[in-house]
């Protein structure tokens, strides 16, 4: 490679990224503007205001009902039951809920067989409760943004047999070509190779790669959600109120990890594309190959360029253990511990309470920790792998009140249990509390 060439790749590299930057910078600063306007009434103000991009509209107000419901993984049937049991749509899956807001916590897909129809559900209720005063608003889970990265470690193989219909002669021939191209499959016959790649491949695989694209049409609706979202005085999110609500605002956070999912998620479909990273490879194995790319100054500059983009973006918050996506530690440290980072995240956002999908509860009940700053909403919908049953969580003038599947009655969310082990002179849980608080420490061991 010439120098000139090389310095002309670096000062490409260079305006890139800094694009992205200054795009992401601009789009937090445009939705943060937008947001006091709003609050001062002045919501004709010109100016910044025109980047807020009016889908990443991420908090509400003045709403009277509210209709939340967590980790759904394929259960289309039982979704559709507890939707219909709690007045949101009706005996034909129509929007039926008036000025009311559905909210998903995500995980809609993955493991189950339905998720497809789901997702179209809810594609159609989101037109449906906007005609009718309501909305439908949807927080990313791990699990959509996994799909959508090329990370298909949980794809059930009823969820690939949904697209069969849809793919092309084209998309699997192209398959084909990059499979052959894979080591150790040039030197195989073409019957072998043909029956290994409909084995790793079956049919309907290359149209649904090609719908969770960022092109696709279930892609690109996702990427026009959020990550978190808050209505009235409480938060929404996937994941766990990790301690990031508590250094940025909702606008920033979810411009950055918008942006940053989006900023994988065509790298990867750029590199598979080209034959270089594919959905049997795991997230290490990926990143290992991108790295490799982004060094070889022998490839094509778009080559190199999309594996530095996979690379930057994989840095970020929305592939952190301990971002909003991942975090348990909302649902699984003791309050004690927790109940700070809570507390100033809770704060900073200025909400009382935020309710959470992800982490199963250990009653599948919906469950509250932490004297109700926490609810976790996930029971385990998807009966056949989690044993557990369809709730929505509905807060409305009377409070917080669940709904469980077929059942009349709605119930307060349970108090969470706290799990410890012997304490001394049967401590009731205040005080233990208290002694672990206040009891001088005698010893430590490194």
């Amino acid at each position: 490679m010439t120098a000139w060439r090389r310095f002309n790749l670096m000062l490409r590299r260079l305006l890139l990224n800094s694009f992205l930057h200054l795009a992401v910078l601009a789009l937090a600063v445009g939705q943060a503007i937008a947001a006091d306007n709003a609050k001062a009434g002045n919501s004709d103000v010109p100016g910044f205001v025109v980047l807020a991009d009016a889908r990443l509209q991420t908090r509400y107000s003045g709403v009277s009902r509210v209709v939340v419901f967590a980790d759904v993984h394929g259960a289309f049937a039982d979704l559709t039951r507890i939707l219909q049991q709690t007045g949101i749509i009706d005996d034909r899956n129509n929007w039926s809920g008036g000025d009311s807001y559905l909210v998903s916590l995500g995980d809609i897909l993955d493991r189950g067989p339905r998720s497809r129809e789901a997702l179209d559900l809810l594609i159609s209720l989101q037109a449906e409760a906007g005609e009718a005063g309501g909305k439908v608003l949807f927080a990313l889970g791990n699990h959509e943004v996994m799909n959508m990265t090329g990370d298909w470690r949980y794809v059930s193989a009823q969820e690939i047999a949904g697209f069969a219909d849809d793919e092309t002669l084209q998309q699997r021939q192209a398959g084909y070509a990059n499979f052959r191209r894979q080591p150790g499959q040039a030197s195989l016959a073409d019957d072998q190779a043909k029956a290994e790649f409909d084995k790793q491949y079956p049919a309907g695989y290359f149209a649904r790669l090609e719908a969770f694209s960022p092109q696709g049409r279930y892609g690109s609706w996702l990427l026009g959600q959020s990550v978190a979202l808050i209505v009235n005085d409480t938060l929404f999110v996937h994941g766990g109120l990790a301690p990031v609500f508590g250094e940025m605002s909702l606008a920033e956070l979810n411009a950055t990890m918008m942006a940053e999912i989006r900023r994988y998620a065509e790298a990867w479909h750029a590199l598979n594309k080209a034959g270089h990273v594919s959905s049997k490879q795991e997230t290490q194995a990926v990143v290992a190959i991108a790295t490799a790319l982004a060094a070889d100054e022998d490839i094509a500059e778009e080559t190199r360029l999309a594996a530095s983009n996979l690379l930057a973006a994989n840095q970020g918050l929305a592939f952190n253990a301990d971002g909003p996506l991942w975090y348990r530690g909302s649902a699984l440290c003791y309050p004690l511990s927790e109940s700070s980072v809570t507390r100033r995240a809770l704060e900073t956002q200025q909400v009382q309470r935020a309710v959470l999908g992800h982490t199963t509860t250990a009653s599948r009940k919906v469950e509250s920790r932490d004297d109700g700053r926490i609810v976790l909403l996930d029971t385990g919908m998807l009966t056949s792998y989690y044993r557990g049953s369809a709730a929505a969580l509905i807060i409305d003038e009377q409070g917080l009140q669940v709904r469980y599947l077929d059942q009349a009655s709605l119930e307060s969310p349970s108090v969470q249990t706290r799990k410890v082990g012997a304490r001394p002179n049967s401590m009731s849980d205040d005080e233990l509390a208290e002694f672990l608080r206040t009891a001088k420490v005698i010893g430590s061991e490194a």
